[in-house]
């Protein structure tokens, strides 16, 4: 319980990963957003081998600040479904899938909820879920 209130408030002081372009489309708005000009978003585009907004596939900007870039070429990066409890519906919707997709994967592996894992990631056709400690009911004995 503490490890997942403690998410919902790093959540509220730091934010969230947020989606700049998807599918060669600029968000202005979050660019605004997140402090980002055009200037420094093409800067940074550059750097990492784009020359144009339609080379990309899907491009975030972390809450470190550091902007990540799937190119349209590319395949196998992986990003996190899920972090902290909380759903990426974006990085859901870039890879193809929906939320029924998932909640049918997280059964698979013997999960009901999102709020229960603490990362999945989905890299080479496969979903890595790493969830919460279960927090055991049993007493220390005493001696």
């Amino acid at each position: 319980m503490f490890a997942r209130a403690k998410s919902f408030f790093r959540y509220v002081v730091e934010g969230q990963p947020v989606t700049l372009i998807r599918n060669g489309h600029l968000y202005v708005d979050a660019c605004l957003y997140a402090g980002l000009s055009a200037d420094r978003l093409m800067a940074q585009l550059r750097g990492q081998g784009v020359a144009t907004i339609d080379q990309v596939k899907f491009a975030v900007m972390e809450q470190s600040g550091q902007l990540t870039i799937l190119k349209n070429s590319e395949k196998n990066l992986c990003f996190p479904l899920i972090t902290d409890g909380q759903l990426n519906i974006d990085v859901l919707d870039v890879l193809g899938y929906d939320r029924t997709w998932l909640m049918d994967q997280l059964a698979v592996q013997g999960y009901t909820r999102v709020e229960d894992v603490f990362l999945a990631e989905y890299s080479d056709g496969k979903l890595k879920l790493v969830p919460y400690p279960v927090l055991s009911t049993k007493t220390t004995p005493k001696n």
